[in-house]
């Protein structure tokens, strides 16, 4: 199954949920969890990482949800965020008409790794500052061994003799790791063939495993190219060295924050900042529906114009007097001018607002989910937008009515062809 962003997952009410645990969590690997990984990504994703962890049965994620007291975008939110660290993995399996999803729980990295590894160290560093990162290193450090003078009896002396009575057998296979590793997105045989280019030494066996992830590492971090990367590892390495130190991870690491100016050699080109569209027009908008404050919000959707005071007053008053978040007055206002192809309103606004408060709905996905379903609910299954149950009976009062006339009910929305729409659209 391809990869794709958790915000657009689409979960029904009878979709399987299956905890799979690929791990026995101890006393340390929750110290691990709450020390190094709750700066990183806040109590949310660690209370579902949990949840999971402790949910024995088969059942349905309506079940979850109303038992957990989470909605759907909540749970959504976090799950991304535990999938991006390694801490879960998600497959999905048709079984008939029905979908199953299993969650594999994995168990966080020791702090040896977890220090090791660029992007966690970069991230935790990011979250607490280098003065408590530093004092965090320290607790978790151990010397290092000396090189020289080591004494120690090998296995082979001691066991010389049992060794020659031993009946080998094939050992079973080890399996998979039960530490959470992180999903690179780079191509080991691009990056081969771009570094043979470099120097004709080079092979795959050049590079251990673990200098490969540091090199992948690298290139998540800083967002350099496989090409990019091949460029900078020749004056870091040496061929002389024992195989996993041959690479100067220091060295090299400082020419990947040297070359950090250089806008062309980055993976590629960014679009403007201030611009919402691009690639992946759907995992833009959401993230920045979610991250924006509303005024940022509006001034991306109409191309880096400032949006008109009028506007600005209805955002505010949303904020101050209706209670909403800034992510759902966010998926409001996007409903409004571009699924809906209307102007902002503070009756409409204020009415509709006070509905999604009311209902508990605060976060983009949620907000959205319901806003684009509200005229066309499916017959047979309710939303579980949240884990309230809606009423039996609504009205066009408290629900704004979606005009689609080229969609068929039940037709999932196409949001890339919402944003072709959005770039013809100027100086709106």
């Amino acid at each position: 199954m391809s990869r794709y962003n958790a915000f657009m997952r689409e979960i029904d009410s009878h979709d399987t949920i299956i905890t799979v645990k690929e791990c026995l969590l101890g006393d340390f690997d929750y110290r691990y969890l709450e020390e190094l990984y709750s700066p990183i990504i806040g109590i949310a994703p660690l209370a579902l990482y949990r949840s999971l962890y402790g949910y024995k049965r088969k059942g349905s994620h309506e079940a979850f949800f109303k038992e957990k007291k989470i909605s759907k975008g909540d749970f959504l939110l976090s799950l991304e965020t535990l999938e991006a660290l390694g801490l879960v993995r998600t497959f999905l399996a048709q079984k008939g008409e029905k979908r199953e999803y299993s969650y594999y729980i994995f168990a966080p990295l020791p702090p040896r790794d977890f220090f090791d590894s660029p992007l966690h160290k970069a991230l935790l560093e990011k979250a607490i500052g280098k003065e408590s990162l530093a004092t965090l290193y320290a607790r978790y450090s151990f010397p290092e061994l000396p090189k020289e003078g080591e004494v120690t009896t090998s296995f082979r002396e001691r066991f010389a003799k049992e060794l020659e009575e031993l009946n080998y057998e094939k050992a079973p296979s080890k399996g998979r790791s039960s530490r959470a590793k992180i999903n690179y997105e780079f191509d080991g045989k691009k990056f081969f063939a771009a570094l043979k280019e470099e120097d004709d030494r080079f092979t795959e066996r050049s590079l251990s495993k673990e200098e490969l992830r540091y090199i992948a590492s690298l290139s998540t971090m800083y967002n350099y190219s496989e090409e990019t990367l091949a460029s900078f590892v020749p004056n870091s390495f040496s061929f002389s060295a024992p195989i996993g130190k041959r690479l100067q991870k220091e060295y090299l690491d400082d020419e990947c924050r040297k070359n950090l100016r250089y806008s062309y050699i980055k993976k590629e080109e960014k679009p403007e900042e201030n611009y919402i569209g691009g690639n992946s027009a759907t995992q833009r908008i959401l993230r920045s529906m979610q991250d924006d404050s509303p005024a940022v919000f509006l001034k991306k959707l109409q191309k880096d114009h400032k949006p008109a005071e009028s506007d600005l007053r209805i955002l505010r008053h949303l904020s101050t007097q209706t209670g909403m978040s800034n992510s759902a007055i966010n998926a409001l206002v996007f409903h409004i001018l571009v699924r809906k192809e209307d102007f902002l309103n503070l009756n409409y606004c204020e009415k509709v607002g006070a509905d999604l408060v009311r209902k508990g709905l605060d976060n983009a996905i949620d907000v959205t989910d319901y806003l684009e379903n509200s005229g066309k609910r499916r017959k047979k299954e309710p939303s579980f937008s949240s884990y309230e149950e809606a009423p039996k009976k609504e009205t066009s009062i408290n629900k704004p009515q979606i005009e689609d006339e080229d969609e068929d009910e039940g037709e999932e929305i196409n949001y890339d062809d919402i944003f072709k729409k959005l770039r013809e659209r100027e100086g709106r």
